[in-house]
């Protein structure tokens, strides 16, 4: 599927605020013993609040007519890299047969994020060695298909250096991470504070499940 690309010029500023989500309930039985629901299946979003402090007209009409456009149609992110650049994150062990390792996000030594929509063509290593472009491909999945041939060999270590983008779209008000129907406004608030300057304080974006 062919995604629509949230604008960039404008470029936000500081700050961004960036929050995982995940949509649980916890039943307290009679015993104390709690019961928990993952209403996401394991599944998690982020929600994302960028800030606009200075708007020249034509970045204001361009921010207005995406929106506009938009609406609750989901759509492709990036903020240059800003947190959404991963460096030598680690793909799995080659064993001599395997050709396909998913690219993703670490945080932390806990948890691998999944990373789908891969914003520019990745550096890939095998054993620490940076490896030729033609030596693989990249799939709408996120995945690299090592060609034959070039498929790492038992104990190298598969890394990757890479920027993605994320699926949201833009937040209903207090209802943006909620497990239930979401209805009600969406929008942005401009003030214009001087001749021909605009403001934007806040603009919220959520993660899209496709």
């Amino acid at each position: 599927m062919t995604w629509a690309t949230y604008p960039n010029p404008p470029q936000w500023e500081f700050p961004v605020i960036r929050r995982p989500l995940v949509s649980l309930a916890v039943q307290t039985m009679a015993s104390g013993k709690e019961l928990l629901a993952d209403f996401w299946l394991g599944k998690h979003k982020w929600e994302f609040s960028l800030t606009y402090p200075n708007l020249q007209p034509a970045e204001y009409e361009i921010l207005v007519g995406f929106f506009l456009a938009q609406k609750g149609e989901p759509f492709l992110i990036n903020p240059n890299g800003n947190d959404f650049g991963v460096v030598g994150a680690s793909l799995g062990t080659g064993n001599g047969s395997q050709n396909t390792f998913q690219l993703v996000r670490p945080w932390g030594g806990y948890f691998n994020e999944t990373c789908k929509y891969i914003h520019t063509q990745p550096n890939i290593y095998v054993g620490g060695v940076l490896q030729n472009p033609a030596y693989y491909t990249v799939n709408s999945s996120g995945q690299v298909v090592f060609a034959s041939g070039h498929i790492p060999a038992v104990g190298q270590a598969v890394t990757a250096d890479f920027s993605y983008d994320e699926v949201v779209r833009f937040a209903v008000e207090g209802k943006g991470g909620s497990s239930q129907a979401a209805s009600g406004l969406a929008g942005m608030t401009f003030e214009l504070f001087a001749v021909k300057l605009w403001k934007l304080q806040q603009v919220d974006l959520i993660t899209w499940f496709e």
